[in-house]
């Protein structure tokens, strides 16, 4: 009986020191994901980035009517700000200016890419360009500066996107993605505007996920890292959605799910029930099980930043932000974003609107309706704040957005 007692004993004591060690993380593993716990050895990247519609020169040849209505389709009349040589130097101003490390630009037209590239080069950028369909007049590109020796371990070009894995120069780190967008413009077919877009997002985030598993398969089979060493990836994407952030697709990839139906109570006590339509063709649940998903809005109001700086009121950390008001000028309305994962930190953002226009509405159409429809754009009255973009202080109709982020380094384990 009393050797019973002793083994008993004996058992439970083992057990204890057992569970205690597990407990304590003396194992590899501490959760049941199968991903390792942070190492010591684990560092982070602290980088400014920056994404700009520059509006291409031969879309300044189709712009509204009720702006440009009374030139010439030649735009031999237009103002020389309307150039493409005034603009290009305002471009290369404004990035030469921000000193952003890492740059996306939208709409940069293909003839004008041999300039622009010498130009990037001088101010220390690689350049990576979108392999755009043929005959098609405007691509992304995705700047990188010198200084970071970053590697590109992956790249993917999709019709409205240009696809990035990075690498820090020592290569034992994780790969990263960053990603440049530019999703379908708006058109009078609302419901087909919207599919297309769905299916834009869809594809992007979907083979996003097949070339993180095609860096890692690579990285395992050069026995650079064990799979239980994998951690999710840090994600960047950068551009113009084309959406204001009251579209369930941008719910979407802030929530990770399609968005429910909007119930709205009236003043007489009535309630308003706001559909969130789906794309036809798209079922809730495909909807909601996109990968990679959710994502965090940079200049959302509900994304914590150590400060923002700009031409409003320096903000402490922890301190809830206003969004941005506006992106596209004339039709005022937020449609560029900068979309982060949830493991990338939020250090700054910032408001890239020139200081001269920081007290200047943008031209709206109903400033055009006052004058039949059509204003001439020497006559508009900064005074009144009515303005034309682009304008002889800034090229394009979009305002960049930039922030700065820390992105995470997990080393691997050899």
């Amino acid at each position: 009986m009393a050797r019973i007692k002793i083994w008993l004993s004996t058992s439970c004591i083992l057990w204890l020191i057992f569970y205690a060690s597990k407990s304590q993380g003396f194992t590899s593993f501490k959760d049941t994901s199968g991903r390792r716990p942070r190492r010591d050895d684990d560092t982070t990247v602290q980088v400014r980035i920056l994404t700009w519609n520059i509006l291409a020169q031969c879309y300044m040849k189709r712009p509204p009517p009720f702006l440009f209505g009374d030139f010439s389709d030649d735009g031999a009349l237009w103002p020389a700000y309307t150039d493409w040589t005034y603009r290009e130097d305002k471009i290369i101003s404004l990035l030469s200016e921000k000193k952003s490390d890492v740059i996306c630009l939208q709409e940069v037209q293909v003839a004008m890419l041999s300039g622009l590239e010498e130009r990037w080069t001088e101010l220390g950028y690689d350049n990576h360009i979108q392999d755009s369909d043929e005959g098609h007049p405007v691509t992304n590109v995705i700047l990188i500066s010198k200084a970071l020796k970053w590697n590109v371990v992956f790249k993917e070009s999709r019709s409205r996107a240009l696809i990035l894995g990075i690498q820090p120069s020592n290569m034992t780190c994780f790969p990263f993605f960053l990603v440049n967008v530019h999703l379908q413009a708006s058109s009078l077919d609302f419901l087909k505007t919207a599919q297309t877009r769905f299916s834009q997002v869809q594809s992007l985030l979907k083979r996003m996920k097949l070339g993180w598993n095609k860096m890692l398969d690579e990285l395992k089979q050069s026995h650079k890292y064990d799979r239980h060493d994998e951690q999710p990836p840090a994600i960047i994407i950068m551009g113009d959605f084309n959406f204001s952030p009251s579209d369930p697709l941008y719910m979407l990839l802030v929530q990770g799910e399609w968005p429910a139906d909007d119930d709205n109570t009236n003043a007489d006590d009535t309630k308003t029930t706001y559909k969130n339509h789906l794309p036809p063709k798209v079922s809730k649940l495909s909807a909601s099980s996109l990968p990679l998903l959710p994502l965090r809005d940079v200049s959302s109001a509900n994304t914590q930043v150590t400060y923002e700086k700009g031409q409003h009121d320096l903000q402490q950390h922890g301190t809830p932000l206003s969004s941005l008001s506006w992106t596209y000028a004339p039709a005022k309305r937020v449609y560029d974003y900068i979309f982060v994962s949830d493991n990338v930190a939020v250090m700054e953002r910032e408001d890239c609107l020139p200081s001269q226009l920081s007290k200047t509405l943008s031209y709206s159409a109903a400033a055009g309706a006052a004058n039949n429809g059509k204003c001439k754009i020497n006559d508009h009255d900064e005074s009144r704040g009515n303005l034309y973009w682009p304008n002889k202080y800034h090229p394009s109709d979009h305002i960049p957005v930039g922030a700065t982020v820390q992105i995470p380094l997990w080393k691997m384990a050899c």
